[in-house]
């Protein structure tokens, strides 16, 4: 895999890293994603994680995740993947562009991060969630991403690495960023 850190800038004691490569190959204390509230196995990136951590991660969270809510966050072992752990937030399952709604994807994301700081996490690496085909468009997708870090950002966590398999993307982050 090539991984290649674009740029890394401390902001405010914080390490923020934008990575161009692929989260399943990631090694880091937690990536991040997203799954509907039915815990159907949607989207490149959740397919992608899924099939990377072996079939374990899907029996496990069959098993252990009942009746999860929107804004639910769960961790799970990284199983096969390079990650110690997932965690994930639970978002509504949309049926179409006007079921799409800002604070979801920011509620999520804040709700991750206060689990990694909680759990003691000193970094985490965040994909484009909800970000893909039948998600938010990238500009706007960032935005509320990297809101939902800001509203929630406290020790011990050190370093969020933002990994992109989009070139545009990464410019997106450098731009948001200023690095």
């Amino acid at each position: 895999m090539s991984q290649e850190i674009t740029e890394s800038e401390e902001k405010a004691n914080l390490l923020v890293g934008v990575v161009k490569g692929d989260i399943t190959k990631v090694q880091t204390q937690a990536i991040v994603t997203v799954i509907h509230s039915d815990l159907a196995i949607k989207g490149s990136l959740n397919e992608a994680i899924f099939a990377a951590a072996g079939p374990e991660l899907d029996a496990f969270i069959l098993e252990n995740v009942i009746a999860p809510h929107v804004n639910d966050v769960f961790v799970v072992p990284g199983f096969d993947l390079p990650a110690k752990r997932i965690i994930f937030s639970i978002v509504p399952a949309w049926r179409s562009d006007l079921d799409i709604v800002d604070k979801h994807l920011t509620n999520a994301v804040r709700g991750i991060i206060e689990t990694a700081t909680k759990m003691g996490l000193t970094e985490i690496s965040i994909p484009l969630i909800c970000c893909g085909q039948k998600g938010y468009p990238l500009q706007r997708g960032i935005r509320l991403i990297l809101q939902g870090i800001v509203d929630r950002i406290s020790p011990p966590l050190q370093r969020i690495n933002f990994v992109c398999d989009k070139d545009e993307a990464v410019q997106i982050y450098k731009k948001r960023l200023n690095i």
